[in-house]
């Protein structure tokens, strides 16, 4: 039997801009929504701490470049959430009361396809991106795969969980492509949430870092930075 919850849907598509008299919320609504019955390899969680996401920002707005979003959708893709039932078939691992980050992104995972052959889900065609192509974070609960969910390391809060999937992609930028050093200066152009993780990133990886802004920034966001 489905259960009806809460979720924060995206529906609209109409462009919103400063001063148009449309109100941000035009496009958005809390709805209720079905938890259907689970299929192979599914779980259900319940969602803890969700971050808002520029792209989430964008796709509300009704920014063009966001058109391919699905509607209507529970957006979210940042966020922690805690296993609560496990479907038919085989989850490895994974148990009821584990509480997890999930993969924003899952390819096919066909043998034959040549981005998750080698891992590279985020360059699969068929990908699925929590939030986008399917119910995310922003909904009470949510239904995912098993393979998507990746336990919280010992230490790390639930608050801090709907931090890893942005900070990873710092991680990946600066870590495994930059190869940052002690001593190195280091430039982070543009002074948002992604921006300032970098600098901590950078600074923690020993070297001298200056952050920029444009002149919008230099009141607030440089301030803090």
């Amino acid at each position: 039997m489905s259960k009806s919850i809460k979720g924060f849907c995206l529906h609209g598509r109409e462009k919103i801009l400063p001063n148009s008299g449309i109100t941000v919320t035009s496009n958005t609504s809390v709805v209720a929504m079905q938890i259907p019955e689970l299929k192979e390899g599914e779980i259900l969680a319940r969602t803890l701490y969700t971050g808002i996401c520029g792209s989430d920002n964008s796709a509300a707005l009704g920014k063009p470049n966001f058109d391919w979003v699905e509607r209507p959708r529970i957006i979210g893709h940042e966020f922690s959430a805690e296993v609560l039932e496990l479907g038919p078939g085989d989850h490895g691992d994974v148990k009821v009361g584990d509480v997890f980050t999930p993969l924003a992104m899952l390819g096919c995972q066909d043998e034959d396809c040549p981005a998750c052959s080698v891992a590279k889900w985020n360059l699969c065609p068929s990908k699925q991106i929590i939030g986008f192509h399917r119910n995310g974070g922003f909904g009470q609960q949510v239904i995912l795969e098993s393979d998507r969910v990746v336990p919280l390391m010992e230490g790390l809060t639930r608050e801090q969980g709907a931090l890893v999937e942005p900070l990873s992609v710092i991680v990946n930028a600066l870590h495994n492509k930059c190869n940052i050093k002690p001593g190195q200066d280091v430039v982070v152009t543009g002074c948002g949430i992604i921006g300032l993780m970098s600098a901590e990133l950078a600074r923690a990886a020993g070297a001298r870092v200056a952050v920029t802004g444009i002149e919008h920034d230099v009141n607030i966001r440089l301030k803090k930075a």
